[in-house]
């Protein structure tokens, strides 16, 4: 929406902006953050940062949080390793795809990931999982929230040498009955 400026800084990320004097609005403790995004209301700030093992055997670390722009506070951060969080999507950026959530359902009620053969939906009451458990979709490649309600869609590629055709499915209510 345009209401913020957001700088990225050894130790974390800064949000800036103001209706009549420019300042510094807030500061999110986040060490080696890469990446930012917000979401689609600018209620909330995604970091994301990447961390080489000290042993070459071990693989790379992730770490995003997910933070309330106006106060500061980590809402959820989830940790991993690196690969957990290349799977699907499009447009990569240094090893991820970026973003690695989407918003959607009404601003910032929901908010997406894709895995392998899964979507992890989460609400923004609680950060938790959609009925506690992620939509299974076999070889699910991309998907995409409606601008206004919580319905997403989904693009499944042609399988098995066009034996198994592509396919588009919507989501809605609960957001795990297919329709």
């Amino acid at each position: 929406m345009g209401t913020y400026l957001a700088t990225i800084h050894r130790q974390g990320a800064a949000v800036w902006g103001g209706s009549t004097t420019f300042n510094r609005l807030m500061r999110y403790a986040h060490p080696q953050v890469k990446l930012i995004d917000f979401s689609l209301g600018e209620k909330f700030l995604v970091t994301y940062s990447r961390h080489e093992p000290s042993n070459p055997r071990y693989a790379n670390r992730v770490v995003i949080n997910i933070f309330d722009v106006r106060t500061g506070k980590v809402m959820r951060d989830f940790k991993g390793n690196a690969d957990d969080f290349a799977i699907g999507g499009i447009g990569g950026v240094a090893g991820v795809s970026w973003p690695i959530f989407r918003w959607g359902g009404g601003k910032d009620k929901y908010f997406a990931r894709l895995g392998k053969n899964i979507i992890s939906v989460y609400e923004t009451d609680t950060f938790s999982l959609v009925d506690k458990k992620s939509l299974k979709v076999e070889s699910v490649m991309y998907f995409s929230w409606s601008p206004t309600d919580p319905i997403l869609a989904l693009f499944v590629p042609e399988l098995g040498g066009g034996n198994r055709p592509a396919r588009v499915s919507s989501f809605s209510g609960h957001l795990l009955v297919d329709s």
